[in-house]
Parts: structure tokens; sequence; C-alpha cells
């Protein structure tokens, strides 16, 4: 289901005035961009869409489901990232799990950090050693027969996940300032 614009403007009016949902009112009382809250919206209504009959579906959805929406702190930069738990439906899962968004703040916007299915998912580690870390389905796995545990630490510089050993102690990606830039 496509929400129309005069929809979403009365949507976005009702969230700004409180009555969001739980997700929206963190414990670290974060509001999720405006656009994160489009995009949640806009798949849960896609998601059962009947495109024989798109009369045929369940109610719309105009609130964020508790936990779907949740502010996290990956990179360590001070504002929130955000991650997208979607819920446990046939539209979001499968055999490899359940599908998880992880958007990382850069600047004034944000990288698609992680986007796949999960068996398991969560983030670890304080600072820079802070670690994504997820169980995936035996295909995506070195050996193809068993689930495994795979992990990645947010490399500034290149500005994306960088896979790192789960397990392993973190290493903080540091920037080393170019030979013009040192003094002599």
């Amino acid at each position: 289901m496509r929400l129309t614009r005069s929809g979403l403007a009365a949507l976005l009016a009702v969230l700004a005035m409180g009555q969001g949902t739980a997700a929206a009112q963190t414990a670290s009382h974060e509001t999720p961009p405006e656009g994160f809250v489009w995009y949640v919206l806009n798949t849960l209504n896609s998601a059962d869409l009947d495109i024989e009959d798109p009369t045929n579906r369940p109610p719309l959805v105009t609130e964020i489901p508790q936990g779907v929406l949740e502010p996290m702190e990956v990179n360590d930069d001070g504002r929130a990232d955000w991650l997208i738990r979607w819920p446990e439906a046939i539209a979001f899962c499968g055999t490899g799990g359940c599908r998880v968004s992880l958007y990382i703040s850069d600047g004034d916007g944000f990288v698609r950090a992680f986007d796949r299915q999960a068996l398991a998912f969560g983030i670890s580690g304080v600072g820079a050693g802070r670690r994504v870390e997820a169980t995936l389905h035996a295909l995506e796995c070195e050996d193809g027969s068993d689930p495994c545990r795979r992990a990645w630490v947010w490399d500034k510089q290149a500005g994306r996940l960088r896979e790192h050993p789960p397990g392993a102690a973190p290493v903080a990606v540091i920037a080393v300032p170019a030979a013009t830039d040192m003094e002599e």
C-alpha cells in the first residue's frame, strides 16, 4: 500500500505532537529522522500488498511497532545510528533468519551498513571496540554446512563496516596523516 503525501503529512504531524510509538520514545529519548519513519511505515504497509486485489490486506500500519526502529551507537560520533529489526513475518523472515537493517550516521546523513537476514544479531563492546555481530545462514559461511558467527567493526575512513573475527578483540581504525600533513 502506498502512503499519500497528505497521509504522510498527517502521520508526521501526529508523531510530532508526541503521540508516536514507544519506539520513537526510546530510553535515550531520540526521535527517529522522518525519513526512517516514512521508510519503515512504507515498507510495513507494502509487505502485504496483494497486487491482484489491493483491498485484500491487513489494516494500514500508522505507527511503528515497538522495538522495530531503535537508536544505537556504533561509530561513537555522538549521533544516533538507527537499527531496524523488521517484524518476524513471512515478508521479512526465511531460513536465513529475519531481516535486520543498520544505518550509521555519517556527516549530515546515514550509511546503510547492514541490511540482510540474520539468525541472530547484536552490537557488543564500547567506544572504538564496538562490534556488530550476526549469526548467518550456512550459505553465507565458508564451509556452507553450518550457520556461522561473523562480526564487523565500523571503519570511519572507508565509511563502512569492515569484517572482524568474532570473539577477537576489536582493533580501532586510526587515521594516519599523509606525509604532507606531518610537521618536519
